[in-house]
């Protein structure tokens, strides 16, 4: 071996460890740049998305936060529509929300990429709302139900504006639809409300729903047959509650 060999194997060290520390630091910055751009792009309603989980699929929440009910996995790849209303920030992530296969709800925007503007953007029904109605924080105009009410007998999913249940009723009723029950979601368990049903039947909403102020993912029924509330969904008509984290790694 030349004696110059082990001083020039040594320089080379020195150089290599450097510059493989430098890569590894400019990788972890483009990643942490990736996730920002990402999370802070905007989407345009009536536009579609991709999903981007990386081969995993999206959880599409009945509202934004991690602990909302989960309404269906939605798979890598899959397209969805951008529903009208504003990204709402909650438990570290950026919430859309949109329509996948007639489901609405919310998922996580970093999980999404933009396709471009769909020809037949998603219209808001219409309603006896003023032309200049008080918006909610969530985007939706206060007292306006977003989303198409089921046929009588049947169940859907709704966005409620905010305001009383008495206000519900009657703007569900304006469009056909002679609200039976509505359901939302706390701490994993549905709730019911029945409208015009009495005080002790509707106790449980009141203690812990109460008057809905922001928008709100509802599962509601329309008329039927019967007077008394329809059940609670079972396992076959809503997923269960997660508290995982909103993509990849939480089996979304």
């Amino acid at each position: 071996m030349p004696r110059h060999a082990p001083a020039r194997a040594l320089r080379r060290a020195h150089l290599t460890g450097p510059l493989v520390i430098a890569v590894l630091l400019a990788l972890a910055v483009f990643a942490v740049l990736r996730v920002e751009l990402v999370s802070a792009q905007t989407f345009t309603p009536g536009s579609q998305a991709r999903v981007a989980a990386d081969g995993d699929s999206l959880r599409l929440r009945a509202g934004a936060t991690v602990s909302a009910a989960v309404i269906a996995s939605i798979p890598d790849r899959s397209i969805v529509t951008i529903r009208e209303g504003t990204p709402v920030s909650a438990d570290g992530y950026t919430w859309q929300y949109i329509e996948w296969n007639g489901a609405i709800g919310y998922v996580a925007a970093l999980y999404l990429e933009p396709l471009g503007t769909s020809g037949s953007p998603t219209a808001t029904p219409s309603t006896t709302a003023t032309a200049t109605p008080t918006t909610t924080p969530g985007g939706a105009a206060l007292g306006t139900i977003t989303g198409s009410l089921p046929p009588a007998g049947k169940a859907g999913m709704i966005a409620w504006g905010g305001g009383s249940m008495d206000s519900l009723a009657a703007t569900a009723s304006a469009q056909g639809c002679n609200l039976r029950s509505v359901y939302t979601v706390r701490n994993g368990l549905f709730i019911a409300y029945t409208p015009g049903g009495p005080s002790f039947i509707n106790a449980s909403w009141v203690s812990q729903v109460g008057e809905l102020t922001g928008v709100s993912a509802l599962l509601v029924f329309c008329d039927s047959t019967s007077d008394t509330a329809a059940p609670p969904p079972s396992g076959s008509g809503a997923a269960p509650s997660s508290s995982g984290p909103p993509g990849p790694g939480g089996n979304e």
